[in-house]
């Protein structure tokens, strides 16, 4: 089988033969994957979107795929191409808004517009490569999804999920989202189309017979429904299914249930908008609405800490959007009970600040809702019930399946002969008696295929209703018939006929697609597939056709592939032709003609030459060494020489170990070595002659040369002679040499007594050669010995001879004979080595070199090497350059060649020899010359474009055009001319002439290195770009741009420098394309004892500058790790690293980022100390524009059993300070933790500031805890706090005395100008002292912001340019104070400076300045006497950071004892531990800018506080407030509601109280003793002993005291000095409240009137006042003091008595109602009245006026 794969644009690229390996898995909701397993003998790379058919669908690549090389020759790939099912993977779904795709939006919307979506951007990633449509979609109701960054697949897997019983899948281009069950039904069964069955289980289905579902916990108040979630009815845990067929296995579910709960859908029928303020002044608009449908109101039913929420359902603008939650979306709202409508909060989900509900997504009349979060009216809890049981029971019907899966592979005879076409979902009736005893059968679909691609019909089959989950999805499935919903649109719609049913046609039914096509494939022959006609067919144009298949001609521009029943026409013979001998003839050595390989070609089984052979340079051996002695290996060479002429010739040469002529040898001139001690050629080793030779005993004699020689040779010398034997003769068999070797076995000296006869020897054991040719004079010479190093090394001499002259130095030359020679000086021709081939010139060969001086040598293209060799230096420079260049900076399309000529049109033009009008084919091959060549050829390993005596061409169309037309273009070779020529190279007919672009033609000449050509100009756009040339030239760089080739370069160096002392390895990388310059380096430093390793990266672009770095420092024992950026954009610096001391036992880890254009900077950091057990973490943010400083950390000391946690902020503008803190110390079992403010009245600089200080404190230790809250107030003592007039009461302080301790007064100046010694202030310092006086002091230039100061030369004084010393400091700033420590004595510590602040008697200072201190150093404290037990603190850290800080100190003075002055500051520098300070020899300086000291002296004692010990417990404040219960032993309390219970009690003072309750009251006199008192009994009477006095005078309400009761029982005698009394005076009256002695407060009170039954007014008189001061006022008299007839009704209590008087003498027309009768009341007259209502036999009348009111006798009284 032969498949063949295409790229994107449907060009073929390459036909394979894919083996036994090769597969094609196909299931329904999973992966297509075509695996293809094959071997190419070319090399073809595969690109993304390249694709493969097969079995009628299209598979693409999806990332680009290299083969594995097998050799030169052969490819294997294994290889994976993917369906659309696939491909879905690759793609997100996108939304396409005015242009723009969006990866993030939610869609509410059918199922069939949400695959519509999903198809298009598939068919949008795939660029056109593909047309997918929309096929047959499920389910008309609205889904919401969610797309946020959603794949394709994932879309479909969520989709399908969500549409009940759906599936997706993929026919013939077509996205389906439906069950995948189609086809005809196909019997299946073993011997039936089957080799095998075997039951198994679906992976990953869960399968169950008892679901444990769980309902939602929304609209569920647990107090009131009693469960947390919705029940089910009865409270029924679980539901079973088939439990009694497979046993109990349990499911849990809660996610399917998830939206079901008590729910009411409401409709909105009115809506309402309102536009509002906000709090931020920005307008906004509320939304509300009303639902007249709803018949309970929400906020009747809240659940506790819940807010309400509305959810809009599908249908609304609102639908799917909101907050959300758990997947639902929502908005909270608030309910009107008065109004009756929802207000919706606003919300503002997205970044540009629009509002939500607002614009067009706002709520309509019609729009359905849920409201939750409320408990719902009783009856929906037994509905939601009723529902949950509901989705239960369709939950267990869809997933409560048989999940059985059969397994089974195909027989590909039957399946073949029966035309059987198996796919996913293809209905399958599978019989089995054994599996379905039953029925012998089971209906089901085909899930999943295996398919064998070299054998489609051999497959491996899944069958069975559930899906096995893989990764790619979780499948929602079911078995049986997936019911089909149908949208009905304005009628019914006809019945579906499908493809595999058998319902005969008719006009009411209408055929699927797929039915459609199966009828017209049964009535039409097909065009696409094999086919065949049943009856005879009649072609009217001539041409008839019976079961035979035939192709056209294929001709140029045909994609059909060739087979061996199409023929190629005579021009695409030619171009099929031309295009294999392209592809081959760069590859492949021609056999046929004449060729020529440009690399090394190895012949790893030999090479057979059976004509001439032509070499011409040389032919060796592998490992070749020239030499007479030491020579290995063999050669045959061409020399240089130089002859008697002076001109240079080459001559031939051989050198072999041996050579055998069997004919004849001859010689013209013959030179004959002899091995030998000296002379011309020699070697520098021991020798001697041999005297005779004992063959026998194998015993050499040697000449002594008359006793003055001595035997040199030592036992396994390996001893050489090689000597003329005569000339060469037939006589002698031509033997011209003889050579011989011997090993030494034992050597001897003759005795001295033979004198000049005196013969040494030697035997020996080993021998080579013949034994005969031992003669007198042969030279025998040490070469090796056999155990001895140090007798194994000659020096050989060579002078003459071929290679001569050279020095050889050669150790083991018999031993290792191949690696003998370590070096060799002179003539190296003779040299060949593996790793540089054959060496040439004069120079050294060695082994190893230390050399000292100069070094030159040249290596390849761009590349050029320095060896700078001095003195104790070592130095190594390399550099390159490349540029970098993509293909959207070059105008020319695909101008790089790396690939293909895409884009290119090219002339390639190869000649075919023909014989008799037949192409002349050699071995098989096409006899050919290549004359014209134009493609890609791999040039040194990278791919370049060669132009042999041709050309190429691109079309205007495809050259992209420049923007401006105007703009100049730079066009840029570098190429390598191997061949001479002429370059021509341009736009064909664009304009020429001055500043325009010119076309080019220039002759090339042959080179060896790359060279460049570049010209400039402008473009009209018009014309082709073409580039030819009759030479043969290979170009590298081919460039049209806007910018010079010089904007695309990369340089990059690196650098070796080495000294006795130090070694620096540095590379830098400078890339003009995007403006960057990197720098790295290694750097050793032996004589510091330090190792460096950075990189640094300026990006000129952005303007910043990365370094990043490791430092090591033995000298110290440090180790820094760093990382630095600066940005000059945004005018930031981030600085990150690590610093480590062993030394110090200290490690810091920091971070800081400084935001200058905002004044911000943050520091970071975590600081460990071993040496001193102490670790502190830190975090500081200092605010430069609003003066603030923010600090946080903790430091913990494990040594001094410590840890202290503190935030502090403070204000540098107005001096305020906040503190909180805590400390904890394990040595005094101390714990502290605090919080102080300090505020000024004034800023800190003004004269008058006053500084109030509040804290509050926890101090605990394991014997006391103290609580309490202290204030103090304070002014400053030193009041120039930024020494505007002076030093501000700072002196030197150096208990050592001399001047190495100075403090001076840096005055600043500022001005407009560029100040000199003319202009003031300098123009007014006149003499040398007061200059001097004025040296470094400073001058800031406000107009340039510029800093000079005054400095002094010899005698000359001037103003330098430069920032100061201190720095730069705020405008304001009119001095600093410099401390300096010069080189001298200095006590303590390295001196200071002090205010000399004296101390009093229980006076608090603290000392607070800014100060700019070196890092490593520190502030210490000194202080005379501040009284007795006194103390003092640091407030805040004394540590110098390099930069301006403030630092605060505190001092307590004692309540007596000795004072004096205190507030002394001093330096100390930091040193390891165990290190002491050099003092004398350490200089430092260092400023401050602000300075004074604050007395704190009105202090108070705590304001407010708990003292706890073990003994006491004392609370101090203004006020005390308990909460909660209070109990004292448990014989006092003070409970929740503030009642107080106690045992006993004694109160001195007064006890004040609202209510209360006692057993028993004493009265005491003033000794003491019980003189009286109250008790409580348990029957809740209050007895009292004693008189009770209850009088006095009520001043505020001008009356006297009142005693109220209910009632009042008196057993003895009772009496009152006054009646209470009304007076009524007609219609009206006076209740006399203060007596009648009194007019003062009486109470009017209006009379009620009414009509009795006969139309009589009359009044009521109340009995008992009911306001004002008169409420609880009971009457027991009335005076009637009145003119005129009234009638009156009294009102009163039963059993009620008063006295009635009638006080008008001369008025007898007052009458009062008893039981329905008037009762007279003369002037004068008075009688007692009682109502005895209730208690009158018989009852009167209901409706009596006066009913039981009984009135005692009359008496008149007459005084007029």
């Amino acid at each position: 089988m032969l498949l063949t794969v295409y790229d994107k644009n449907g060009t073929m690229k390459a036909s394979l033969s894919p083996d036994d390996n090769s597969t094609q898995v196909k299931a329904i909701q999973s992966d297509n994957v075509l695996t293809l397993s094959f071997t190419l003998y070319e090399y073809v790379a595969l690109e993304v979107n390249d694709h493969v058919d097969f079995c009628g669908e299209r598979y693409w690549l999806q990332e680009r795929y290299l083969p594995c090389e097998r050799s030169t020759q052969e490819w294997k790939y294994d290889v994976k191409f993917y369906g659309i099912e696939s491909l879905a993977k690759r793609f997100l779904v996108l939304n396409v808004v005015d242009g723009d795709p969006e990866a993030v939006f939610t869609l509410t919307a059918p199922p069939r517009e949400h695959v519509e979506l999903i198809v298009k951007s598939i068919n949008d990633g795939m660029e056109g490569a593909m047309v997918w449509k929309v096929g047959r979609v499920e389910g008309t109701e609205n889904v919401v999804i969610d797309y946020r960054g959603k794949y394709c697949h994932e879309a479909l897997k969520e989709l399908a999920g969500k549409v009940p019983g759906a599936e997706w899948w993929v026919e013939e281009g077509a996205v389906n989202l439906c069950r995948c069950e189609r086809g005809e039904e196909v019997t299946l069964a073993y011997g039936k189309g089957l080799t095998g069955l075997e039951r198994d289980k679906a992976d990953g289905v869960k399968f169950y017979t008892r679901l444990f579902p769980t309902g939602s916990d929304r609209n569920i108040d647990p107090e009131k429904y009693g469960h947390s979630r919705l029940q089910l009815p009865g409270g029924a845990k679980f539901v079973d299914t088939d439990v009694e067929r497979y046993g109990i296995i349990h499911h849990y579910e809660r996610e399917a249930f998830a939206h079901i709960y008590p729910r009411r859908v409401g409709t909105v029928t009115s809506v309402r908008s309102e536009r509002v303020t906000g709090e931020d002044g920005k307008e906004f608009v509320i939304w509300y609405f009303r639902d007249d449908t709803l018949d309970f109101n929400p906020n009747s039913y809240e659940i506790r800490e819940k807010v309400k929420r509305v959810s809009f359902q599908e249908g609304s603008e609102l639908a799917g959007l909101g907050t959300e939650e758990d997947g639902s979306y929502y908005f909270e709202v608030n309910f009107d009970s008065g109004t009756r409508e929802f207000e919706i909060i606003t919300i503002w989900p997205y970044d540009d600040g629009t509002q939500l509900p607002g614009d067009r997504l706002v709520p309509k009349a019609g729009d359905r809702y849920i409201l939750w979060n409320i408990r719902m009216p009783d009856e929906y809890y037994a509905l939601a019930e009723e529902e949950y049981l509901a989705a239960v029971r369709r939950y267990n019907a869809e997933h409560a399946v048989d999940v059985s899966v059969y397994k089974a592979p195909t027989d590909h005879v039957h399946i073949e002969s029966s035309g059987i076409d198996l796919y996913p979902g293809r209905r399958v009736r599978l019989e089995s008696a054994e599996y379905f005893p039953e029925t012998g059968f089971r209906v089901s679909r085909v899930t999943k295929i295996t398919r064998k691609v070299t054998l489609p019909s051999q497959m491996d089959l899944e069958i069975g209703d559930s899906l096995s989950t893989g990764a790619m999805e979780q499948i929602n499935d079911s078995i049986g018939e997936v019911r089909e919903h149908v949208l009905h649109l304005n009628g019914s719609v006809p019945d579906l006929v499908r493809s595999w049913e058998t319902t005969p046609a008719s006009d009411y039914n209408v055929a699927s697609f797929k039915m459609l096509l199966k009828q017209i494939a049964d009535r039409a022959l097909s065009r696409l597939n094999p086919d065949e006609a049943k009856a005879y067919i009649n072609f009217m144009r001539g041409l008839g056709v019976c079961g035979k298949l035939f192709n056209d001609i294929l001709r140029v521009g045909d994609k059909l592939e060739a087979s061996n029943q199409s023929v190629y026409s005579s021009l695409r013979t030619d171009k099929e032709i031309e295009k294999a001998i392209e592809e081959l003839d760069d590859k492949y050595l021609r056999k046929d003609i004449v060729d020529t390989a440009r690399e090394l070609i190895n012949f790893l089984k030999g090479i057979n030459v059976k004509g001439a052979g032509v070499f011409h340079d040389s032919i060796n051996s592998p490992d070749f060494l020239s030499g007479f002695l030491n020579g290995k290996g063999w050669a045959i060479m061409l020399r240089e020489v130089m002859n008697v002429a002076g001109a240079k010739e080459k001559k031939s040469y051989a050198e072999f170990d041996e050579v055998t002529i069997r004919g004849a040898l001859r010689v013209f001139e013959m030179i004959i070595n002899q091995l030998k001690g000296e002379g011309d050629n020699s070697v520098f080793s021991g020798m001697m002659k041999v005297d005779h030779v004992d063959l026998e005993n194998k015993k050499i004699y040697l000449d002594t040369g008359g006793g003055l020689l001595y035997n040199p040779f030592w036992v396994d010398d390996c001893l050489e002679c090689q000597r003329y034997g005569g000339r060469p003769l037939a006589g002698n068999d031509y033997n011209v040499t003889k050579h011989y070797e011997l090993v030494v076995s034992a050597t001897g000296m003759g005795s001295d007594s033979d004198g000049e006869k005196r013969l040494d020897w030697i035997t020996y054991n080993a021998f080579s050669g013949n034994e005969a040719d031992i003669k007198k004079g042969d030279v025998l010479v040490r070469m090796d010995n056999l155990t001895n190093p140090d007798r194994k090394g000659i020096i050989m001499n060579m002078t003459v001879g071929a290679f001569a002259p050279y020095i050889d130095v050669l150790y083991g030359a018999k031993t290792d004979p191949d690696d003998a020679v370590k070096s060799r000086f002179g003539n190296l021709a003779g040299v060949y080595n593996a790793w540089f081939g054959w060496l040439t010139g004069f120079g050294a060969f060695i082994q190893n070199l230390y050399a000292i001086g100069e070094f030159h040598f040249k290596n390849g293209e761009n590349i050029q090497t320095r060896l700078d060799m001095m003195e104790n230096l070592f130095r190594v420079d390399m550099q390159n350059k490349t540029y970098n260049m993509s293909e959207k900076d070059n105008f020319l399309k695909n101008a790089s060649f790396t690939e293909n000529m895409d884009g290119w049109q090219r002339e390639n033009l190869i000649r075919a020899y023909t014989a008799g009008g037949k192409l002349l084919m050699f071995n098989r091959n096409l006899f050919a010359q290549k004359e014209k060549v134009a493609g890609i050829v791999n040039l040194d390993g990278r791919n370049v474009l060669r132009i042999k005596n041709s050309g190429i061409r691109q079309a205007n169309a495809d050259v992209r055009k420049p923007d401006p037309a105007t703009s100049v273009l730079y066009l840029t070779f570098k190429y390598l001319c191997k061949s001479a020529g002429t370059l021509t190279a341009g736009f064909e007919g664009s304009s020429q002439g001055e500043g325009r672009l010119p076309f080019v033609r220039v002759e090339l000449s042959e080179s060896v290195e790359t060279e460049s050509l570049e010209y400039t100009g402008t473009w009209d756009g018009v014309g082709d770009f073409v580039l030819r040339c009759t030479g043969d030239v290979y170009i590298d760089v081919l460039a049209l741009t806007n910018r010079p080739l010089e904007d695309f370069k990369i340089e990059v160096s690196t650098k070796f420098v080495q000294t006795a002392e130090k070694i620096a390895l540095l590379g830098e990388r400078i890339d003009n394309t995007d403006r960057t310059v990197t720098g790295l380096g290694i750097e050793l430093d032996a004589a510091n004892e330090n190792i460096r390793l950075w990189g640094e990266k300026t990006d000129k672009i952005n303007s910043t500058v990365t370094q990043i770095g490791i430092d090591l420092d033995m000298a110290e024992e440090k180790l820094d790790l760093y990382v630095r950026k600066t940005d000059d954009i945004n005018n930031t610096v981030s600085d990150l690293g690590l610093r480590m001391a062993a030394a110090e036992g200290e490690l810091e880890l920091f971070s800081k980022f400084e935001d200058k254009a905002n004044g911000l900077f943050t520091s970071l950091g975590t600081r460990m100390n071993s040496a001193e057990g102490t670790l502190e973490t830190y975090a500081t943010r200092l605010n430069s524009l609003d003066g603030t400083t923010i600090s946080l950390g903790n430091r913990m000391s494990a040594a001094e059993g410590t840890l202290e946690t503190y935030v502090t902020k403070t204000n540098a503008i107005d001096g305020s300070l906040t503190s909180l803190g805590t400390r904890m110390n394990a040595v005094e079992k101390r714990f502290t933790s605090y919080v102080l403010t300090d505020t000024f009245n004034g800023t800190v600089g003004d004269i008058n500031v006053t500084l109030n200080r509040h804290w509050s404190a926890i101090e605990q230790t394991d014997k006391n805890l103290l609580l309490s809250i202290n204030k103090s107030t304070g002014y400053p003592l030193n009041k120039d706090v930024k020494f505007v007039k002076g030093m501000n009461g700072i002196s030197r302080y150096n208990n050592s005395g001399g001047g190495s301790v100075a403090v001076r007064r840096i005055v600043i100046y500022r001005g407009a100008s560029v100040p000199s010694t003319s202009n003031p202030p300098a123009g007014g310092w006149t003499t040398d002292d007061v200059r001097a006086a004025h040296v470094d002091d400073v001058y800031y230039d406000s107009s340039t912001g510029t800093w000079y100061t005054y400095a002094v030369s010899g005698t000359s004084y001037a103003w330098r340019e430069g920032t100061p010393e201190f720095g730069t400091v705020p405008a304001e700033q009119a001095a600093v104070i410099r401390i300096r420590k010069a080189v001298g004595n200095s006590s303590p510590g390295l001196g200071g400076f002090t205010f000399s602040t004296p101390s009093r008697a229980n006076a608090v200072f603290e000392a607070r300045f800014t100060a700019k201190i070196p890092a490593g150093y520190r502030l210490n404290f000194a202080s005379n006497g501040v009284g007795n037990n006194g103390h003092r603190m640091w407030i805040t850290d004394n540590a110098g950071t390099g930069d301006w800080k403030e630092y605060r100190y505190q001092v307590f003075c004692g309540a007596s004892g000795s004072f004096s002055t205190t507030n002394f500051f001093y330096l100390t520098k930091d040193v390891p531990a165990g290190q002491t300070n050099d003092d004398y020899n350490t200089a430092v300086t260092w400023y401050l800018k602000e300075a004074t000291v604050f007395d704190l002296s009105s202090y108070e004692d705590p304001v407010t506080y708990i003292n706890l010990t073990e003994g006491l417990a004392k609370i101090k404040a203004k006020r005390i407030e308990l909460e909660g219960l209070v109990t004292v032993n448990s014989k006092f309390k003070v409970l929740q509601d503030g009642t107080i219970e106690a045992v006993d009690g004694k109160f001195s003072g007064t006890l004040t109280g609202v209510t209360g309750s006692f057993k028993s009251l004493n009265c005491v006199n003033s000794e003491g003793k019980t003189v009286g008192g109250i008790s409580f009994g348990t029957d809740g009477k209050m007895w009292f002993s004693g008189d009770m006095y209850h009088q006095g005078y009520d001043y505020v309400n001008k009356r006297s005291y009142r005693l109220y009761s209910s009632n009042l029982w008196c057993r003895g005698s009772f009496g009152a000095s006054g009646r209470n009394t009304l007076v009524v005076l007609g219609s009206y009256g006076y209740f006399y409240v203060n007596g009648l002695a009194s007019e003062t407060g009486k109470v009017y009170v209006s009379l009620v009137s009414a009509q009795s039954s006969n139309n009589e007014t009359y009044y009521t008189i109340p009995l008992y006042g009911t306001s004002g001061d008169a409420a609880g006022f009971p009457v027991d008299l009335v005076i009637i003091r009145t003119t005129g007839t009234y009638r009156y009704l009294l009102s009163g209590d039963k059993s009620q008595r008063v006295t009635v008087i009638n006080t008008n003498d001369q008025n007898n027309n007052i009458y009062i109602y008893s039981n329905g009768t008037k009762v007279q009341w003369a002037g004068g007259e008075i009688a007692d009245c009682r109502n005895i209502e209730d208690f009158m036999s018989p009852a009167p009348a209901g409706n009596l006026l006066g009913r039981g009111w009984i009135i005692g006798a009359f008496r008149d009284n007459n005084w007029s």
